[in-house]
């Protein structure tokens, strides 16, 4: 009975081991297939991610590359316009040719040319000193353009500064500071003082010019072309 038993156990594991040997390998191939598909599908989404992170920082990068071209001459361009607009307004030489001695008609138009308002025209045109009264009007006048001026460059630089380095940032801050006090130590009054007029003038040329002229140089470098 042993040996019967005995060769029915072998017997039964030979059939074991032939059916195994038969299907183990396909289904071995079967798992081991589902296994790779499934790493392939886990590797195709990881590398999906990374491309779109990928795409993301390069388009970012692009899109920060065209803004610069953009940003950088516009914050220079209002830097000038409001340095050139402070200069002039502390010179108080104003391109003019107004005269109270002009006929009515004639003042009348050289008022509106210069786009002085209703209210100032008629100020200048009824005070006993017209040529006083018109200075006092056309000093206002250019006073107020040239803070507006300023403040056109102080909002660009507020808007775009977070993408300037910190030595550009530093310049910018330098002559907003410089053209600031020019502009605030020459506020229009009753009885302005020429004479410190003119020293502020030398004094802000002096101050500021230098600051505003190193800016170009630096722009020209950060914008050149990128090996």
């Amino acid at each position: 009975m042993l040996e019967t038993a005995g060769v029915s156990v072998v017997a039964s594991g030979a059939t074991v081991f032939g059916v195994f040997k038969l299907f183990g390998g396909k289904i071995l191939d079967y798992h081991f297939g589902k296994r790779m598909e499934r790493i392939k599908a886990d590797n195709q989404i990881e590398i999906s991610k990374l491309e779109s992170q990928l795409d993301g920082k390069l388009d970012r990068a692009t899109k920060f590359h065209v803004l610069e071209y953009q940003i950088y001459p516009e914050i220079w361009d209002k830097l000038v316009i409001a340095r050139a607009a402070t200069e002039y307004y502390i010179a108080g030489m104003f391109q003019h040719s107004y005269s109270p001695d002009m006929p009515r008609q004639e003042q009348e138009k050289e008022l509106d040319r210069l786009k002085i308002s209703y209210e100032d025209k008629q100020k200048i045109m009824s005070s006993h000193d017209g040529a006083r009264a018109f200075h006092e009007v056309l000093t206002k006048m250019t006073y107020e353009d040239s803070t507006e001026k300023y403040s056109d460059f102080q909002n660009a630089f507020a808007k775009n500064s977070i993408f300037f380095p910190e030595v550009f940032c530093t310049d910018l801050l330098a002559a907003s500071k410089k053209i600031r006090e020019a502009l605030l130590e020459t506020k229009p009054h009753r009885r302005p003082d020429w004479n410190k007029r003119y020293d502020f003038l030398v004094t802000f040329k002096r101050e500021c010019n230098p600051i505003v002229e190193s800016i170009p140089a630096y722009i020209r470098q950060h914008l050149s072309p990128r090996p």
